[in-house]
């Protein structure tokens, strides 16, 4: 796993000022760490992963909701609650994965089933919602959300940090 898996989401200012790029350089982290999470072994690296995990999916998942799905809703509100629906079935099955015990056989399941839920979801996303977006916003609007999904993650940083 990368630091910046560990260290979570968007810990410094975007590279880039397009919020698509800065979504699809997340869905590969998160992506990354499902990974990581389902070949490790020990409990206790299990435990910390998943908690690694669901701290960078919630930011991921609230950043986007309040970025690009509310720029979304005006465009498609069908797309829009289409990726709203995703997000909180990823929401239920994190939610799970921490009320499991690593060492039951439904802690792997539980990842195997998020990791390809998350799959699903990025390909929706990044093959249908995401070109649509980029499509019908312009470079300043388009700027305006990166800046926001900036801010956001700042607020999550502090919150965690408090």
């Amino acid at each position: 796993m990368t630091i910046q898996a560990e260290a979570g989401l968007g810990e410094q200012m975007p590279h880039s000022l397009n919020p698509i790029a800065i979504l699809k350089r997340d869905h590969r982290t998160l992506a990354t760490m499902l990974v990581v999470l389902e070949t490790a072994s020990a409990p206790a690296r299990r435990c910390e992963l998943r908690t690694i995990l669901a701290a960078n999916l919630e930011t991921h998942a609230i950043t986007e909701e309040a970025t690009v799905y509310a720029a979304l809703e005006e465009i498609d509100p069908r797309l829009a609650e289409h990726a709203s629906w995703d997000h909180a079935l990823l929401d239920v099955l994190v939610e799970d994965l921490l009320t499991l015990d690593p060492d039951d056989p439904q802690f792997g399941l539980t990842v195997g089933t998020l990791r390809s839920a998350l799959a699903r979801h990025v390909l929706f996303e990044e093959g249908d919602l995401l070109p649509q977006v980029a499509a019908t916003l312009g470079e300043g609007r388009m700027r305006e959300l990166a800046m926001a999904m900036h801010d956001l993650r700042a607020e999550r940083r502090q919150l965690r940090a408090a």
